[in-house]
């Protein structure tokens, strides 16, 4: 841990320097990673067999077992910051901002790094922004590297998903927070933290009544939701979304139409993109090769096919190519879902819904496409694949 003593005096040193302004902390935090990087100075094998040793005493530790990280300690505590080391073996990045200021770093690894701008146009309370949420930039993080994060100049809406198992980074930052989002694309944003202990508890009761096969469970939800708010309608209909039909998609929205007005328009798109992420992430869960998952990790964030092809063509000079093999050797397909896999060739070509059905009648015969066109196309419009056909 001495190297970690030693950051934490050049951390202190340097900030109170600078009469412990929070605004000055990302480059404070910069400097004193350049003056000690831990890249040369940090023994990673050693820090592990540090935090296991049993007779190592406690340290004080910020954030709570399993809120960030698999897992995470809090390496040095100290006068409003901290240092924070992170494992990771498998974890989906939600997108969000930063509240408190200071910069990271990677330790072991790499990241695929998703750049996002929010550009707002409504406030409903406190905790709900809703407005344009694009992605501005994909690009892979190597060990090394120092990334600022805070508020103002230093602004950063951003998902870091990381690739290798397992991937190790390191947060110096501010303790003091004010006020963490989440987002959602394309235009919701709500605060990061749950909402208040009887909405929570509320929430839970309707999974359960879900889960046990209520009779009432529907009637009692839409009875619920005529009096929520925005942001527990938002987080209840998340919690249900990919269990429902179109017809029933249907019938809550129209009842948050009534509740909310226009702003319900918002509340589809938003839990659409967040299952095709989720869809996305659980395959690249089930991959092991490293090239395999920094792939499957673009498709969790890219939202059009030349961003994704872009990216992809960072690393390998014939980016369709390679999104070919990825999809004919990654074993995103079973045996039986041939045509979900033609489907997907005719995305990557550029041929859209329309030349997939070209191609499955080709392939199957025009009688066994019809009466399909409509699976096909959502298939296309809400997959993990539907970042081929934009």
């Amino acid at each position: 841990m001495e190297y970690f003593d030693r950051l934490g005096r050049e951390l202190e040193d340097r900030w109170r320097a600078r009469e412990r302004d929070e605004d000055a902390f990302p480059d404070i935090a910069v400097a004193a990673l350049e003056a000690l990087p831990p890249s040369k100075l940090l023994d990673l094998e050693a820090l592990i067999d540090s935090i296991l040793d049993p007779h190592r005493p406690a340290a004080r530790q910020l954030a709570p077992l399993g809120a960030f990280g698999q897992p995470g300690f809090t390496a040095h505590y100290g006068r409003g910051f901290v240092v924070d080391v992170y494992f990771w073996t498998h974890a989906l990045s939600a997108i969000h901002d930063h509240p408190f200021r200071g910069a990271f770093t990677l330790l072991r690894g790499e990241s695929v790094h998703a750049r996002y701008a929010f550009e707002e146009r409504a406030r409903l309370g406190a905790r709900v922004r809703l407005g344009a949420i694009t992605l501005e930039r994909l690009e892979t993080t190597e060990v090394g590297r120092i990334e600022r994060f805070g508020v103002d100049a230093h602004g950063l809406v951003h998902a870091l998903l990381h690739v290798p198992i397992p991937s190790v980074s390191m947060v110096v930052r501010t303790i003091r927070t004010q006020g963490y989002f989440r987002y959602f694309p394309p235009g919701v944003a709500l605060a990061m933290d749950e909402p208040d202990e009887l909405i929570g508890r509320s929430l839970a009761l309707l999974d359960a009544l879900r889960a046990g096969g209520d009779p009432r469970a529907s009637e009692r939800l839409a009875r619920f939701l005529a009096h929520a708010d925005f942001e527990t309608t938002f987080r209840a209909l998340s919690r249900i979304w990919p269990a429902l039909d179109d017809g029933a998609r249907h019938a809550l929205l129209e009842g948050a139409h009534a509740r909310h007005g226009a702003h319900a328009e918002r509340i589809a798109p938003a839990l659409d993109a967040a299952l095709r992420a989720h869809e996305a992430d659980e395959v690249r869960s089930r991959l092991v090769d490293p090239d395999d998952r920094w792939i499957a990790t673009a498709f969790v964030v890219a939202e059009r096919r030349a961003e994704l092809l872009a990216f992809v063509a960072t690393r390998h000079a014939d980016p369709v190519a390679r999104l070919h093999r990825f999809l004919d050797e990654a074993g995103l397909f079973a045996p039986d879902e041939e045509a979900s896999l033609l489907i997907a060739r005719a995305l990557l070509d550029g041929e859209g819904a329309e030349g997939a059905l070209e191609r499955l009648a080709a392939a199957y015969g025009g009688e066994a496409v019809v009466g399909r066109e409509e699976d096909v196309r959502r298939y296309a419009a809400r997959s993990m694949m539907a970042v081929l056909a934009r």
